[in-house]
């Protein structure tokens, strides 16, 4: 396509097929999709992991307080979203094999969505010890200070019982919030940043995904401001261009710009 330009940083990418794209900027929302639902199948466990690991470490002899972490897995939503735009893998994976779209959000204003929290994503490696990985606990939750200091502080010596109630309370915090922020290391060229939401389910829908499987996702609100850019893929060609910008000028995004893919990949 004739209209490649360099593609803008400082956003956050959202790949997409035509299907995503469409839905997103017809009916103003972001499906944001339950953890379990996404192509990383250890979503939403490396937390308690983790966290299990670190109880070990600090309470060796009190079975109940680790016991809190038993089947304990993240229940949240996310909407991801990529420092890197215009990505080969990005493309493959997430865009129809590069026949579909990245849309491109401003960070300050996809941090202001309703009922949702913009994080970053740390990346775990199973195969490293947790002393090399903890820090992501403490980076990523914003621990009461006295749970953390029971933790840290007290060893075998509080009292099982506090300690027990203390933890439990301090594990529902930590994987609720740590949770949906870990990925595989696998993962970490993506460079992800997600919307969570971790409320309700009332409101929660189901779709079926390109794999014929039931997926529960709730809609986050979407302002038409948000969207700053549209990259076509690079199996996109002129005629999806005049579609896509028609479609955005008749659903109120004139100001949006429409770029081309500067990725070099032909079908073969």
């Amino acid at each position: 396509m004739k209209f490649e330009r360099q593609v803008p940083g400082g956003l956050l990418w959202h790949y997409t097929n035509a299907q995503g794209f469409y839905g997103i900027t017809t009916q103003k929302e972001l499906w944001a999709t339950h953890v379990e639902y996404l192509n990383d199948r250890t979503e939403g466990v490396h937390a308690a992991v983790l966290l299990e690991a670190l109880l070990k470490r600090v309470f060796p002899t009190q079975a109940a307080a680790r016991a809190a972490l038993t089947g304990r897995r993240a229940d949240a939503f996310v909407f991801a979203m990529s420092e890197r735009g215009d990505r080969l893998d990005n493309w493959r994976v997430y865009a129809n094999g590069g026949r579909g779209y990245a849309l491109g959000f401003g960070r300050k204003s996809v941090a202001k969505v309703p009922n949702a929290i913009l994080q970053q994503c740390e990346y775990i490696d199973p195969a490293l010890p947790l002393e090399s990985q903890d820090f992501a606990i403490r980076a990523a939750i914003d621990a009461r200070a006295d749970v953390w200091a029971l933790i840290s502080e007290s060893g075998d010596k509080a009292d099982p019982r506090r300690v027990e109630r203390q933890v439990r309370s301090w594990v529902d915090a930590a994987v609720s919030k740590l949770g949906p922020a870990l990925k595989h290391i696998a993962f970490a060229e993506e460079r992800e940043h997600r919307l969570v939401y971790s409320g309700s389910h009332v409101g929660l829908r189901l779709r079926v995904s390109p794999t014929d499987r039931l997926v529960p996702y709730v809609p986050l609100q979407f302002e038409s401001e948000m969207l700053l850019t549209v990259c076509l893929g690079p199996g996109m060609t002129v005629a999806d261009e005049r579609a896509t910008r028609l479609h955005l000028e008749a659903n109120g995004y004139s100001d949006v710009e429409v770029i081309a893919s500067n990725v070099p990949l032909q079908a073969i």
